[in-house]
């Protein structure tokens, strides 16, 4: 059956607006952007994000609510609950803190805190532990409670006092480890310059106490370098592991034949303190050793005849190399190394092969041989090295005195045309 004209149009249109309705929905869903939840969040509806845990979403999803609220925050009060706007966790309590727990000096501004009332008490704007009060109150850092009644302030941390170690005496406190209580009054147990102290934990030297085992020393010079102090001081030691001699404070085993030897020095033989370069403990057990008396340094120096301190590897320099290092490394010896020289101060002879080599005008010396070496060193009386101001080198002279054993001769030499002549020393 045909329908009519009117309804036919009617039906048309319908479809029409339905047809433009799916399109346009279509067209927002293809271009609205994606929504990102964190992890603990959910989505709700198609472009909200909440927290589970302290909001939910409407059954439309079109609404984010709190599950409680405490100021302008949600939170969920079986795990939280508030106070006045700030939250705390179930089973915390909030305080309102305005002074210091340990010395009770008041903070700049106050501040709220959530604390634990099993452990912890809020007491007239202190906060402090438990344990810390005493008939309604809490006792600072150098207090003790006594008899659960009476604040006694103590002279160190309360934790340095024994349970009933602090006392009354006709409602005075007093420390029973250094004080008794005679006929109500306070008095001391021993007295060193003044003050209370017990004689099983303290000895009194001068009016100063020290623990029982120590010693009390005056100290005036550092121990490491040995520079006076600007003033003295006296400072407790022990002497199971430290010595005080004259005015200086070391270690024990620092000590070499009753004085206290510096940072750099070191003990030869239990007996003689050495001047080193670097610090002691640079150094191996033994490695400083001693010849005819002077201290030298066996890695980079050795003893020529029980006389003269000489380099190693380069004995006519007293820049001495170490052997364990390249050649290029040096090191200058110490003062309390150093090979003694003439009054010259030029640098030892050595290197030679027989008496004439050991020689300054006028003078003969012994040329050294140790242990049958083919060359030695040239030795005076007193074992001092001699200057290389002799034969045989060839310098000038005006007479034999000027040369020991040489000569004293005329050399004349030839450059081309050039005849040069001059007198010089000469091996006779």
């Amino acid at each position: 059956m045909a329908l009519p004209t009117d309804r036919k149009e009617h039906m048309n249109l319908c479809i029409c607006v339905i047809f433009l309705i799916a399109w346009n929905v279509e067209g927002q869903t293809t271009n609205s952007p994606s929504i990102s939840c964190s992890k603990s969040q959910l989505l709700c509806g198609g472009n909200l994000c909440y927290d589970p845990a302290t909001q939910y979403c409407s059954s439309l999803g079109t609404v984010i609510q709190c599950i409680a609220a405490c100021g302008n925050q949600c939170y969920n009060p079986a795990t939280q609950q508030c106070f006045n706007g700030t939250l705390c966790s179930v089973g915390l309590q909030l305080c309102n803190v305005q002074y210091d727990a340990t010395y009770g000096a008041p903070y700049p501004s106050s501040y709220l805190l959530c604390y634990d009332p099993k452990t912890q008490s809020c007491i007239n704007n202190f906060l402090c532990s438990s344990t810390q009060v005493c008939n309604g109150r809490c006792i600072l850092s150098r207090q003790v409670c006594v008899d659960n009644t009476t604040v006694c302030n103590v002279t160190n941390s309360y934790i340095a006092y024994q349970p009933n170690q602090t006392k009354l005496c006709n409602d005075v406190c007093y420390d029973s480890a250094i004080q008794q209580c005679k006929n109500n009054i306070v008095s001391c147990l021993n007295t060193c310059a003044g003050v209370c102290f017990n004689s099983s934990k303290q000895q009194c030297f001068n009016g100063t106490l020290c623990s029982i085992g120590l010693q009390l020393c005056n100290v005036q010079y550092d121990a490491t370098y040995g520079a006076p102090y600007p003033s003295s001081y006296l400072l407790c030691y022990d002497p199971k592991t430290q010595s005080c001699i004259n005015n200086f404070l070391c270690s024990s085993t620092q000590v070499c034949n009753g004085r206290c030897i510096l940072s750099r020095q070191v003990c030869v033989d239990n007996t003689t303190v050495c001047n080193v370069t670097n610090s002691y403990i640079a150094y191996q057990p033994n490695q400083t050793k001693l010849c005819n008396g002077v201290c030298y340094d066996s890695m980079i120096q050795k003893c020529v005849g029980g006389y003269v301190v000489n380099c190693i590897l380069d004995p006519s320099t007293q820049q001495c190399i170490n052997q364990s290092t390249t050649n290029t490394t040096t090191t200058t010896a110490p003062s309390s190394t150093t090979t003694s020289s003439n009054s010259s101060g030029s640098c030892p002879i050595t290197d030679c092969t027989t008496d004439a080599d050991c020689c300054v005008s006028g003078k003969e010396y012994q040329c050294f041989k140790h242990n049958n070496e083919v060359s030695g060193y040239c030795l005076n009386p007193t074992g001092q090295l001699i200057s290389t101001q002799g034969c045989p080198t060839q310098g000038s002279c005006t007479n034999d005195t000027d040369c020991c054993k040489c000569k004293c001769g005329t050399v004349t030499k030839t450059s081309g045309n050039v005849v040069t002549t001059k007198r010089q020393c000469a091996s006779p």
